[in-house]
């Protein structure tokens, strides 16, 4: 069955009741969960943001951000609609975050971009289908082997937990390791995850080494639970 990475991530927050309801649509048929989700609607909220930041990290080049943000204020220039206005205004707060950022420290010294790359697959965990994304792969060498590194931009209103984006990480380690590891050596410290919305950052190897504690297969294992009933 399919699940939510926004679910699958919050789900150790949710109240009993949010906790339950997820159970009772994960239980629905696939065309019905389709047509509540069309139903609900809405877009990205962050996606402006997110993919200034994003070329502007790919390119090492400043002007996606600086431009994005012109382009932002002058669509709030032109709205009286407050909802509209704060979502404008939390979308240039991250973009003024990132304005003057090196983007260079995400990567090794030296290594190529991933053009051909897998921005996002479906990966089977257990009884569970999850949409895993990554925005940037970039190969480099160390110690004479090719090794391959990732990145993804993450936002929402209030900043992720460590242990949310260690969930993140995990995912996009999965992914990585399935799309790329027949050529590459895929390195835990360059799977990383950025939340965007606070700028704090965290890679795959803190979760191996423990420094992040492993949540993805226990919460999994909870929802497995869950449904049980």
């Amino acid at each position: 069955m399919k699940i939510k990475i926004k679910d699958l991530i919050e789900f150790a927050g949710y109240s009993d009741r949010r906790k339950s309801n997820l159970v009772e649509r994960l239980r629905l048929p696939a065309a019905a969960v389709e047509e509540i989700e069309v139903s609900e609607g809405g877009g990205d909220y962050w996606v402006r943001c997110i993919s200034a930041i994003k070329a502007s990290c790919k390119e090492n080049d400043l002007s996606f951000i600086l431009q994005k943000i012109d382009d932002i204020n002058n669509d709030r220039r032109n709205t009286q609609h407050r909802p509209t206005i704060d979502k404008y205004d939390r979308n240039l707060r991250i973009l003024h975050n990132f304005s003057s950022y090196n983007f260079l420290d995400f990567f090794p010294e030296q290594f190529e971009l991933l053009e051909k790359t897998v921005k996002e697959g479906e990966l089977q965990i257990g009884d569970f289908y999850l949409k895993a994304k990554i925005h940037i792969s970039f190969s480099f060498e160390e110690d004479g082997i090719e090794k391959v590194g990732a990145i993804l931009f993450v936002a929402r209103k209030d900043r992720y937990t460590k242990s949310e984006l260690g969930i993140f990480a995990e995912l996009m380690y999965r992914l990585v390791e399935a799309n790329y590891s027949d050529n590459y050596q895929v390195a835990p410290e360059h799977i990383l995850v950025v939340d965007v919305t606070s700028t704090e950052s965290l890679n795959y190897a803190s979760v191996l080494n423990g420094q992040v504690p492993s949540q993805l297969n226990n919460t999994l294992n909870e929802i497995q639970r869950l449904l049980r009933y």
